[in-house]
């Protein structure tokens, strides 16, 4: 047993270094672990974070997949997939790894939900995205991440529900001091000037997706940036 005690020593100093934001000296412990003990799903998944952190993302994917092999329950490892995929636009294998994550565990990482939202929309399939997103809705009971509501609004503004996707105002409630909340109240704007138009003639005067207000891509690269929150615990 003289091996693995060794590593668990290293793997806690690599989590007293991260504590310490001692990036360097973690990595260092975290080697350490992984030749002692290559095995070690923990290790190799933070210190996949790290070079994910790091944008290096090559490594990174790496790191997880190695995670991933060493155990197949490693359900950061899955998460950690899903930011890399979503990063480079791989909708299909966010929506694998997403998926695969939420069948394990469906409340272990919230915020797989809305990862699996946003690449569903992207994708197309534009119920399970309302599915997905709603689901994260329930379990972000504190908004940690008020851009579902940003979400959701494009989501029922493609399914041509106007007046639900106003609801974008939400956003508002919780970041109102957002770099694109003049953007965002033009955006309310005209989903309201849709819906008012829905009552009074039966029809909306133009199709959502025809007037979008900016780039898609870029829009969405803005409202779901990755907002990096470790436990440092396996």
């Amino acid at each position: 047993m003289l091996v693995p005690q060794r590593a668990q020593r290293a793997y806690e100093r690599a989590e007293t270094a991260l504590a310490a934001n001692r990036v360097a000296d973690a990595e260092r412990e975290l080697n350490s672990v992984l030749l002692i003990d290559p095995k070690s799903a923990v290790a190799w998944c933070l210190i996949g974070t790290l070079h994910e952190e790091r944008l290096q993302l090559d490594k990174a994917f790496m790191d997880y997949s190695q995670a991933l092999l060493a155990d197949s329950h490693q359900l950061a490892a899955y998460l950690g997939l899903a930011r890399l995929a979503f990063r480079e636009q791989r909708w299909h294998e966010v929506v694998q790894f997403t998926d695969q994550l939420i069948r394990m565990n469906p409340v272990a990482f919230p915020v797989a939900y809305l990862y699996n939202a946003a690449a569903n929309f992207n994708l197309g399939n534009v119920s399970v995205a309302e599915k997905s997103a709603r689901k994260f809705q329930s379990l972000d009971t504190e908004d940690e991440r008020p851009q579902v509501y940003l979400l959701l609004g494009d989501i029922l503004a493609r399914q041509h529900d106007y007046a639900g996707a106003a609801e974008e105002r939400s956003f508002l409630r919780i970041v109102p001091d957002a770099d694109n909340a003049e953007e965002i109240k033009e955006e309310i704007k005209v989903l309201e000037d849709f819906s008012r138009g829905i009552e009074n003639a039966g029809v909306p005067p133009i199709n959502w997706v025809e007037i979008s207000l900016a780039n898609r891509a870029q829009f969405y690269e803005n409202r779901f940036a990755i907002k990096y929150t470790y436990s440092w615990r396996p």
